[in-house]
């Protein structure tokens, strides 16, 4: 497609930013749609983490599966799966099962470290000259447990990060205070992962990235897409809520919402949702200088702009079930265990918020070129690593439609697989 002038994405979460972003680098001009403002959606919300290989392993594990029959007892457990939503889920689930096996579950690891092992990189790309890089510090991430017991039975997943190229360093207690001294001592185990990277506010960063974009010419345009017109060439027009928007070529990267837009190219997913909730207390510094995670209770702490986010834990339910914000509420009390110098719940402004984070039963993403369009790209479903991935996937994106060479092998990632 070397004649190709101009591209349109359809999603301005971090992803469909950073792949316009980086098309426009290879001297395409580009236009994003997308019924919110750019990084509104699950972009907002997210943790922060700018993730290397230490977050390669996937989910599904036969350490999982045995532990199923509580999450549907606990509600309150990191991975919940709402029995209203059990019969709908269990299609998905099935397949989730069957990438647990250890050898399956390693093949997919090696499969996503190929791509997060750059993902620093990229963004180091895109962020050099840009407002954009003030949100953003590389001082790697913290876990820390207070039990030696299950910090050893996390010895497996720490050498299987090994395995795959992570750099991982065991701390002790008086180690953990030199990183992070405001962390409780009753945290007496730690893994440092230096390699790690965080944004001081996702928004902030997608915005900041949108702006480039504007600046270098693309445009951004709210408009919810509905359909397509499909002719031999390829998708030819948009239709939207508002009017049709005629394309050469697109990149599909709605997120949670990238299904039905799939299926309607013929390339259809088994892509479900894991909703993810944080508590944030507005104007609370807790002095820490990365992501700290309590590897006990799965829950993670950031220090943000505008306050300490505090969120993990996983919830298997639908796009339009109720949010769940009593998941939300209990991680504040977890916190205040993590920095015993929180301030109590009275004293600070606390606010709850609640996403989607797209995901494929094997989590790998859906990238690269359709199967049936010639001019269609997909570049959705990074489960928890959306933000992490978002700049490696637009210099993937941007590669395959320029026609070069990924340097990687693509086809784990391919959207017929399943």
């Amino acid at each position: 497609m070397n004649e190709l002038r101009h591209v349109t994405i359809v999603g301005a979460g971090i992803v469909g930013v950073c792949c316009a972003r980086f098309l426009q680098r290879a001297g395409l001009q580009v236009t994003v749609v997308d019924r919110g403002e750019p990084g509104k959606g699950t972009s907002f919300g997210n943790m922060g983490m700018l993730c290397a290989i230490e977050h390669a392993l996937p989910l599904p594990s036969t350490a999982v599966l045995k532990n199923v029959p509580r999450m549907l007892i606990d509600p309150g457990s990191p991975l919940a799966i709402r029995w209203r939503y059990l019969p709908r889920l269990m299609p998905w689930l099935v397949r989730f099962v069957a990438n647990a096996p250890e050898s399956t579950r390693m093949r997919n690891a090696r499969s996503l470290a190929s791509l997060m092992k750059d993902t620093l990189s990229a963004y180091g790309t895109i962020l050099e000259g840009s407002d954009a890089a003030a949100y953003v510090r590389r001082r790697g991430s913290l876990d820390v447990y207070r039990n030696e017991s299950t910090f050893a039975a996390e010895a497996g997943e720490r050498a299987r990060l090994r395995e795959l190229g992570a750099t991982v360093e065991e701390l002790n207690v008086d180690e953990i205070k030199q990183l992070e001294p405001n962390v409780s001592r009753d945290f007496r185990y730690g893994a440092y992962f230096p390699d790690c990277g965080h944004t001081l506010d996702p928004y902030r960063l997608t915005n900041a990235l949108a702006d480039d974009v504007r600046a270098a010419g693309g445009q951004f345009v709210r408009a919810e897409v509905l359909g397509m017109d499909v002719g031999d060439d390829g998708v030819s027009r948009l239709l939207t809520d508002a009017d049709p928007i005629s394309i050469e070529a697109m990149v599909l990267a709605t997120g949670a919402w990238s299904g039905p837009l799939a299926a309607a190219l013929g390339s259809r997913v088994p892509l479900d949702t894991e909703r993810g909730y944080h508590t944030v207390l507005q104007g609370v510094d807790a002095g820490i200088q990365r992501p700290v995670g309590d590897g006990e209770a799965n829950l993670g702490l950031t220090q943000m702009v505008d306050g300490l986010r505090i969120g993990g834990t996983v919830e298997l339910a639908s796009l339009d079930a109720p949010a769940d914000y009593a998941r939300a509420t209990r991680f504040y009390e977890r916190g205040r265990a993590l920095i015993p110098g929180l301030p109590a719940t009275d004293k600070v402004e606390i606010s709850q918020w609640m996403g989607f984070r797209p995901t494929l039963p094997d989590y790998l993403p859906a990238l690269g070129r359709s199967p049936y369009h010639r001019n269609v790209w997909f570049a959705f479903a990074h489960q928890h690593l959306g933000l992490s991935l978002a700049a490696r996937t637009g210099e993937l994106i941007a590669c395959l439609i320029r026609g070069d060479e990924p340097g990687i092998d693509m086809t784990p990632f391919r959207i017929d697989r399943f």
